[in-house]
């Protein structure tokens, strides 16, 4: 067990460096894991199922709704960012809409 917690201990020292954010997530602690200051991150060092993801992105909400939400997978020795599409759009004021009617 002290071998899985170093793995995720490290990789979110990783993806904190890399957003140039703070690492706060702290084992059995109902925090993000990542924050910056405009985001919060939650980062997964294994294998995860896209229920969890979406099980991640409420939680994230819930502990800063004032902030934009990501959550960080680790796919294939890659850290892959993923962001809900419509918070996606706000951020860039694209309108997005994946209404193909006129």
């Amino acid at each position: 067990m002290v071998k899985s917690w170093a793995k995720g201990a490290r990789g979110e020292r990783d993806v904190a460096k890399k957003v140039g954010g703070k690492r706060t997530g702290f084992a059995y602690q109902n925090t993000p894991d990542v924050t910056t200051d405009f985001a919060v991150y939650s980062v997964k060092n294994y294998k995860a199922r896209w229920p969890m993801v979406m099980e991640e992105f409420k939680q994230l909400s819930s502990l800063s709704p004032d902030k934009n939400h990501y959550v960080v997978l680790k796919i294939d020795h890659q850290w892959i960012c993923i962001e809900t599409l419509d918070q996606h759009a706000g951020d860039h004021g694209e309108d997005l809409s994946l209404d193909s009617s006129p």
